[in-house]
């Protein structure tokens, strides 16, 4: 419920950040439950590298922009 009412109140940038950034706690848990005999696929650390990436392409991208007149 509270996803829902920050996404429709946020900016759709820093909405879809803030669900990136679920998937990529939801990797390092992955991880972090190796103890439990979780093992996450190879695919988990490109496909997070991917999205900090862009996520960052954003961040800059957006400061960018307002930094120019």
């Amino acid at each position: 419920m509270y996803l829902t009412m920050g996404l429709q109140r946020e900016t759709a940038a820093r909405g879809t950040i803030g669900v990136y950034v679920q998937v990529i706690f939801a990797g390092v848990l992955d991880v972090f439950f190796f103890l439990f005999k979780t093992v996450p696929t190879l695919l988990s650390f490109p496909r997070t590298g991917i999205i900090m990436t862009c996520v960052i392409y954003i961040v800059l991208a957006k400061q960018k922009q307002q930094q120019e007149p």
